[in-house]
């Protein structure tokens, strides 16, 4: 009995430090993920500003490998601009897109070793154009735990300075299914248009985005 359960804790320590099978590192100091992070950055900007006829709907397509470059390159600064620090033991973000679910993971480092948490969220938007995104699976390494759970223990692991600012919290809410990510999943432009979410999905190693484009109101409206 003794030797049994020493297997079981062996290979559970073993699963919750590998990574999941569609971890894919990348190097962020690499030129040609910077590159890959700059070119997905400014394509997304270009399509967000593009003459468009109004109310005519626009797709674009992210990859995996496009999204984990923006998430190692440019999200750490995208964070700092806004006063939000990258906690200290994720060394890594990861995304792949799989068939309607999108897996986040991170790897952390800790004081006894190296560790991967994902994820699996369901993109859905509301009715009245909110943005939900709740988590659908959660994983240690390649140990399945149950969603709840991982919550919980992300609100545990984020250091208070983080975990108690009001972004965060609605992040995690969020993840729990108790609020949508974003109320209100439109973006309004400089010159006065409207870019709208109408339809957000995962397949095939890629992130499908649909906007309609409205046209900026008239003076006085």
């Amino acid at each position: 009995m003794i030797a049994a359960i020493t297997i079981v804790a062996l290979l559970t320590i073993s699963l919750a430090a590998q990574a999941p099978p569609w971890w894919r590192s990348v190097d962020a100091a690499d030129p040609t993920t910077i590159t890959l992070a700059e070119d997905v950055e400014r394509g997304v900007f270009n399509a967000l500003h593009r003459s468009r006829p109004g109310g005519e709907a626009w797709t674009v397509s992210i990859s995996a490998a496009q999204a984990n470059a923006w998430l190692n390159v440019k999200m750490p600064r995208w964070l700092e601009n806004r006063r939000i620090s990258m906690p200290k033991r994720v060394a890594e973000i990861q995304a792949e897109f799989e068939s309607s679910v999108v897996a986040l993971g991170a790897r952390l480092i800790t004081d006894d070793g190296e560790h991967y948490v994902s994820a699996t969220v369901t993109p859905t938007l509301g009715e009245d154009d909110s943005l939900w995104m709740v988590i659908a699976g959660a994983k240690a390494g390649r140990l399945d735990l149950p969603s709840g759970w991982t919550v919980s223990r992300l609100r545990d692991w984020l250091p208070p300075e983080v975990r108690d600012r009001e972004s965060t919290q609605a992040v995690l809410n969020a993840l729990a299914g108790l609020a949508p990510l974003f109320p209100d999943a439109s973006v309004r432009l400089e010159d006065g248009r409207r870019v709208r979410l109408v339809e957000i999905r995962a397949e095939e190693g890629k992130l499908y985005i649909t906007c309609i484009t409205e046209a900026a109101p008239r003076r006085g409206e």
